[in-house]
């Protein structure tokens, strides 16, 4: 199942979606994955686990901001 998130990062070009898997012990497991396109390199972040799926959201968006400053 993948779902699509919004506002993840602070570039305008970011794209996130949490993907959910259900494991073979019954649980459900999602990962987080944002990407984004800066000055024509492709920037792809993944997180899962934490807190919650706001942690990873936050950490993922944090990642990929931090990556983008580093192109020049």
């Amino acid at each position: 199942n993948v779902t699509r998130l919004e506002g993840i990062g602070a570039l305008p070009s970011a794209v996130g979606y949490r993907t959910d898997t259900t494991i073979s012990d019954g649980r459900q497991q999602s990962m987080i994955t944002v990407q984004a396109v800066q000055h024509g390199v492709l920037l792809s972040v993944v997180a899962s686990g934490g807190e919650s799926e706001q942690d990873a959201i936050a950490r993922a968006g944090a990642l990929l901001d931090s990556a983008a400053v580093l192109i020049k």
